[in-house]
């Protein structure tokens, strides 16, 4: 599950130093519901907390058909979409998370069609909402693996790749570790190793070095795959050779790539 489903107590703080800052949210209910909780007093109905709280617990247990009722039900309320949570994820989102359990409870009984109408609403209709940057790279890798586990059951195989590929290396502001063992999974159920050994090996004679921008990227299945700069210190001389040497350290290349 994505760290935009997890939760935590938020601590109070001044209320003044939300309100200076207040031009810094251009959407009132943010600034209202950021306000709540950095103030201690957050703004949430109970019963809203009660009913998402149940399909949570049903899901849980693998009642998959009573938490899809719940969920279902959650989404037909009026419940305040933007009601303050707390300091890590700021906005309740019932509909959203809501939306989220849906489908990854179609994923799991293989219901294609419900996985990618729900991927839909919980990414389109009701969207993520966060103000940090790693949360909102934590979601992206997150919706690509949902988006690869779906298009790996419609038997989409290369666009279940793709779906992947961006996410081979580290991007520093949240882990790749679920999306780059999945990526290696749909590889070996689907290819054989010399099929992805080709691809890998071309990809890494279509790298290229941006050294001002400190960035490597590498084309494989028809896919960009990014090196952040981060990784890449001006210590080592050659950016070149040290976007290859991270290349060839990363488990997927290390499994496909050895003798």
């Amino acid at each position: 599950m994505t760290t935009a489903m997890a939760q935590s107590t938020a601590q109070p703080t001044d209320e003044r130093s939300v309100k200076r800052d207040s031009t810094l949210w251009e959407d009132e209910k943010a600034l209202d519901a950021m306000t709540a909780i950095m103030s201690g007093r957050p703004k949430t109905g109970r019963k809203a907390e009660r009913h998402f709280n149940a399909g949570v617990q049903q899901f849980n247990g693998q009642a998959y058909n009573e938490a899809a009722i719940t969920f279902k039900e959650i989404l037909a309320m009026d419940y305040d979409e933007m009601a303050a949570n707390n300091i890590m994820e700021p906005f309740k989102l019932y509909k959203h998370r809501s939306a989220w359990f849906l489908a990854e409870i179609s994923l799991r009984v293989k219901n294609w069609e419900e996985a990618e109408r729900y991927i839909y609403i919980f990414d389109k209709k009701y969207p993520y909402r966060h103000f940090c940057g790693n949360e909102l790279s934590a979601y992206r890798i997150m919706k690509a693996t949902m988006d690869a586990r779906l298009h790996e059951g419609q038997g989409k195989i290369d666009e279940s790749v793709r779906d992947l590929v961006p996410y081979i290396f580290d991007d520093v502001f949240a882990s790749n570790v679920t999306a780059l063992s999945l990526l290696r999974q749909i590889l070996r159920s689907n290819y054989s190793k010399d099929e992805v050994k080709t691809e890998l090996v071309q990809g890494i004679g279509t790298m290229k070095v941006d050294t001002a921008k400190m960035q490597a990227v590498l084309v494989v299945f028809d896919t960009e795959a990014s090196i952040n700069g981060y990784f890449i210190s001006k210590q080592h001389g050659n950016f070149g050779d040290e976007a290859r040497r991270i290349v060839r350290a990363n488990p997927l290349f290390i499994e496909f790539l050895e003798e």
